[in-house]
């Protein structure tokens, strides 16, 4: 007789199992469902018989992908295809393409610290004028190509502005600890204290909360807060593009030093 442990990881893998393909036969239902016809939160809900919050997770996953569109009538399948005349033309693109990919950990300000962001990713900082090029062709593209994500890069870039902003106003403070690392143990210190902000500095933050006042506190937490749910909003959507064209899919957008290239495309 096998041990409970045992009995129980096996049973637990084969529930796994069955989860993947009852979510993976339920989205292709969904799939099948739209590649038909448009059709609208109620007549998806009625076919599939999946609870709201299942149905929404399914429904953004899918967007999130490319693959559907939310319009005014509802839900509709979507497709971008774009043929290029010759298989040069395409090679092209896609190498044009991941050079530009290349320099995202570059493309933001300086006074981010993209070591966290972009862990494990080959990621050079500024140095030269050739990549300080490569940085404006990127902005070119997310401009024209990707403009709900070019957006979002715009008030990242601002939420970061009111951080350094805050960071400089705690210089008065006079602490040893470098200031955007300061924001953020202030900002976390009520939530999180020990779990974030390291021994040797804990007294220094908690006396300049004190010193702050809760107003100014308050303004701090919120701006860190913020600046936060950007990063990991415009982080996932720069991570989900760096897969489609590591996977061969070449930028949509142009830029000044675009391969000249024949497509046609259709949707």
């Amino acid at each position: 007789m096998e041990k409970p442990s045992t009995v129980h990881c096996q049973l637990t893998k084969e529930r796994k199992i069955m989860a993947r393909e009852l979510i993976k036969e339920k989205i292709k239902q969904i799939v099948t469902i739209l590649k038909k016809e448009p059709a609208n939160w109620s007549d998806l809900k009625k076919i599939t018989s999946l609870a709201d919050k299942t149905l929404d997770c399914y429904l953004h996953y899918l967007e999130y992908w490319g693959f559907v569109q939310k319009s005014d009538n509802g839900w509709q399948w979507f497709e971008n295809i774009r043929t290029y005349e010759t298989e040069h033309d395409y090679q092209l693109a896609i190498y044009h393409s991941r050079k530009l990919i290349d320099t995202l950990g570059g493309f933001f300000p300086l006074s981010i610290d993209h070591s966290e962001w972009f862990k494990n990713k080959k990621v050079l900082p500024i140095k030269t004028n050739d990549e300080l090029i490569l940085c404006d062709m990127v902005r070119d593209h997310l401009k024209t190509g990707y403009p709900k994500i070019y957006s979002e890069i715009l008030v990242f870039e601002e939420l970061i502005e009111q951080r350094n902003l805050l960071a400089e106003s705690l210089g008065e403070y006079n602490s040893k600890i470098e200031k955007v690392k300061l924001i953020e143990f202030v900002a976390n210190f009520t939530v999180l204290k020990s779990y974030v902000i390291p021994k040797a500095f804990r007294k220094e933050v908690e006396k300049i909360v004190k010193a702050i006042g809760p107003d100014r506190l308050s303004l701090i937490e919120k701006a860190h807060k913020n600046y936060v749910e950007s990063l990991m909003k415009t982080s996932n959507e720069l991570r989900h593009l760096t897969f489609v064209v590591e996977h061969g899919e070449p930028l949509l957008g142009t830029c000044e030093f675009c391969p000249k290239s024949k497509i046609s495309q259709s949707k």
